[in-house]
């Protein structure tokens, strides 16, 4: 069954090698903050916030964050509980750092009702992971909904990508894997060859279009080197 609209959207960065394994969760911190990202509490926006008190058992980082990237999506329930007036003016999303993986995560909230509105939250994620991608170095990148039914990460970081998103990072490692003037020949709507060697693909100018239609020529392009590789259709979230 797939999810009826996509509330929630979502940028993850699977084996990010800019990091050190030891000190995952403080270094993702200091190097969002340092790209001007700002950490929220119960408390609202802190212009001096302490970073290190989102770290958890097992170095895990999970809080809310706001950066100047980042696009409003329809204002939702959730978000005027949490800041009030403040979270009208400007966009949260929910920063996740997994250390065992090596996994980057931002999820937003993007619609309730309008899905017009979903495009330019997406938009915005692509902005604020083109900034992250050269401080975190993933192996692989997705952009899409969040939702049931995504790759597992231990796939991710292991082998040729299990499934296709919306926007797609490739590391040199892919990238030298699946062929660099393969990939460069991708039929979809933009293609970046990035600065460490990676290669981004974003498979159609609106996400909203990528979500109602199967992009057919795009997974079958990249099948002729990756012949497990599917396009990921969320389902509703479980236990949510």
């Amino acid at each position: 069954m797939r999810t009826e609209f996509p509330e929630l959207m979502e940028m993850d960065f699977f084996g990010c090698r800019n990091v050190s394994p030891t000190r995952f969760g403080e270094q993702a911190i200091e190097r969002f903050i340092e790209m001007g990202g700002h950490f929220v509490s119960e408390m609202g926006l802190d212009p001096h916030p302490s970073p290190y008190t989102f770290i958890q058992a097992d170095g895990i980082v999970s809080g809310d964050i706001r950066h100047p990237l980042l696009t409003a999506g329809e204002k939702t329930h959730w978000e005027i509980e949490n800041l009030g007036k403040e979270a009208v003016q400007r966009p949260l999303a929910h920063f996740f750092a997994w250390p065992a993986f090596q996994v980057i995560s931002l999820m937003q909230k993007a619609v309730r009702t309008r899905l017009k509105v979903v495009d330019r939250v997406a938009l915005g994620l692509l902005r604020l992971a083109m900034e992250l991608y050269p401080r975190f170095r993933p192996r692989f990148g997705s952009i899409d909904e969040m939702a049931w039914g995504k790759a597992r990460a231990e796939r991710t970081i292991a082998g040729p990508p299990p499934m296709l998103y919306w926007a797609n990072f490739f590391g040199p490692e892919l990238v030298e894997s699946l062929g660099r003037e393969f990939l460069l020949q991708s039929p979809c709507w933009r293609v970046v060859e990035l600065d460490d060697g990676g290669v981004l693909l974003v498979a159609s100018e609106s996400y909203l279009s990528w979500w109602k239609n199967d992009l057919v020529p795009l997974e079958k392009y990249l099948r002729q080197r990756a012949p497990d590789l599917r396009i990921f259709r969320g389902e509703p979230i479980r236990d949510w």
